[in-house]
C-alpha cells in the first residue's frame, strides 16, 4: 500500500516530469489546423507596381501611400508628423515614433516623399500634416480594389513597410541602416527580406555562370601519343 507521504511525492514527481510526445504531429493536430496556421506575409510592390498602383489609386490617399512606401513609417506614425518635423533643406524627416526606443528617428526623403511633404507643409502649416486618418481596415479594402484595377498585388499597411525594406535592399542600402530608418532595434521581417534578396541574387549569379559556360565553345585537348602512353602506363 502507498502511504500518504509517498502518494504526495509521486504526484509531485509526475507534475515535474514533462510530457513526452512520440506521435506524429499530424496525428495530434488536425490537418486542417496545420494548413490554416499563420504564415508570414511576403507581399510587396516593385517600383513598377507602385507607380502602376498610384496611377489607379484612390485620389485622396495617394499622398498616404507615397509616404508609407517611400519612408517605411508605421501606420500610426504618419498622423503625428507636423511641419516642424520636416527638414526640407536636408531632405529628411524626424519621425516622432513611440513604439520602441529606436522609433524616434530621422529618415531620408527621396524626391517623391519630399514633394509630398513640401505640399502638405503649405496646406497644413500648423498641426498634423495628415489630418485625414486612413484606418488599417479601410486600407486593406481600398488596396484590394486598387490591386484589381491596376493588376498589382493587394497590399496591407504592413506591406507598405515591407515594400520600403525591399527597395532599400534592392538599391544596396545595408541591412543595419534599413533597420535604423524603420525604427527597429532589430527586425525579423527586414532580415527575411534581405535573406530573400540574397537568395534571388545568388540564383541570378548562378544563372550567369551557367550561361557563360554554355556559351563557351568546347576545346578538345590534344595529347601526344607518348604522353598518353605515359599516363596509361
Amino acid at each position: 500500500p502507498v502511504i500518504e507521504g509517498e502518494r504526495h511525492h509521486y504526484a509531485v514527481a509526475r507534475r515535474a516530469t514533462p510530457p513526452k510526445f512520440d506521435r506524429d504531429p499530424a496525428v495530434i493536430w488536425p490537418k486542417e489546423a496545420l494548413e490554416n496556421a499563420y504564415v508570414p506575409r511576403e507581399t510587396y510592390w516593385t517600383i513598377e507596381e507602385y507607380h502602376t498602383a498610384q496611377a489607379h489609386g484612390v485620389e485622396s490617399r495617394l499622398d498616404h501611400v507615397a509616404m508609407y512606401c517611400n519612408t517605411g513609417m508605421r501606420h500610426s506614425e504618419l498622423y503625428r508628423i507636423e511641419a516642424q518635423h520636416v527638414d526640407v533643406p536636408g531632405a529628411r524627416l524626424s519621425v516622432p515614433g513611440t513604439k520602441t526606443k529606436a522609433a524616434k528617428r530621422w529618415v531620408p526623403l527621396n524626391a517623391i516623399a519630399l514633394e509630398v511633404m513640401k505640399r502638405r507643409c503649405r496646406l497644413y502649416p500648423a498641426g498634423p500634416l495628415f489630418p485625414d486618418f486612413w484606418p488599417s481596415s479601410t486600407i486593406a479594402d481600398d488596396m484590394r480594389r486598387v490591386g484589381k484595377r491596376a493588376g498589382v498585388p493587394a497590399v496591407s499597411a504592413n506591406d507598405f513597410r515591407r515594400t520600403f525594406a525591399t527597395w532599400c535592399g534592392e538599391s544596396g542600402v545595408d541591412e543595419a541602416t534599413t533597420v535604423k530608418w524603420m525604427g527597429h532595434t532589430n527586425s525579423v521581417m527586414i532580415r527575411r527580406v534581405y535573406q530573400q534578396l540574397s537568395e534571388r541574387r545568388e540564383a541570378t549569379e548562378s544563372a550567369k555562370l551557367s550561361a557563360f559556360v554554355a556559351a563557351t565553345p568546347a576545346v578538345t585537348s590534344k595529347v601526344s601519343r607518348e604522353t598518353r602512353e605515359y599516363l596509361d602506363a
